[in-house]
């Protein structure tokens, strides 16, 4: 939760088959403050999660509930290596878990970065704020050979964001970059990927007269077709 507990800072809970809630930890401002990703669970029974504020640095950390119970902070972010992780992660079959951060970096306009089965800590790739993009935002997806896909909010050849691949040699290639027209703009959503197809929503542009946002699919070949428009009454400014 991204409030609320003992000491005001969130909790992390579980609910059984039944509808009974327990409380598995209160969060403290050195644990990390306003969870809202997703968690992700390992072979092992652990869970993993991201929280955007908070920890020793005040820039977000990385956290692990283990399958007996103890709590522990894998990595508190420093700014120099990220900031304001939102998202939670995406997972491969070797159990490396991978996230963004829309804020920090060499640049500060957002990182990818992994944390690895063994809990060791490490940066992908620094967003410059150019045609690259700047300030990824919503969860990743991943497919069989590790490539890395996902989205930013700015940059790109608009400023209004891009849908970008990053393979396992580093190397980012961006797919789209919306016009900040009735393709839409500001993609916040979750990236899915589903066959060789992406699938996501934007935040805002789309119909011009509501600017209220879209649900589209990037095919590999990097063309994009918008799925639906949102116009205010059926929603408005989807995030994640």
């Amino acid at each position: 939760t991204i409030g609320g507990g003992t000491n005001g800072y969130g909790t992390l809970f579980k609910l059984t088959r039944k509808g009974k809630l327990k409380v598995l930890h209160d969060f403290t401002y050195n644990d990390g403050v306003g969870v809202t990703g997703n968690l992700s669970r390992d072979k092992a029974g652990n869970f993993y999660g991201t929280a955007p504020m908070g920890g020793i640095n005040n820039s977000g950390t990385v956290f692990k509930y283990a399958a007996d119970g103890t709590f522990t902070v894998p990595h508190a972010f420093n700014g120099t290596d990220g900031s304001n992780p939102n998202e939670g992660f995406v997972a491969d079959k070797a159990g490396n878990l991978y996230g963004v951060t829309s804020e920090g970096g060499t640049q500060n306009w957002g990182t990818v970065f992994k944390i690895d089965s063994v809990g060791n800590f490490s940066t992908l790739y620094n967003f410059t704020g150019s045609d690259d993009g700047a300030e990824p935002y919503g969860g990743l997806a991943i497919d069989r050979d590790g490539n890395l896909y996902g989205s930013t909010v700015r940059g790109g050849i608009s400023g209004v964001g891009n849908v970008f691949k990053l393979a396992p040699d580093g190397t980012l290639t961006t797919l789209y970059s919306f016009i900040n027209g009735t393709d839409g703009a500001k993609p916040y959503g979750d990236m899915l990927l589903v066959g060789d197809k992406l699938f996501s929503t934007t935040t805002a542009g789309g119909d011009p007269s509501c600017r209220c946002g879209v649900i589209y699919e990037i095919t590999a070949k990097g063309e994009e077709k918008v799925l639906h428009t949102f116009t205010g009454t059926d929603g408005n400014g989807y995030s994640d």
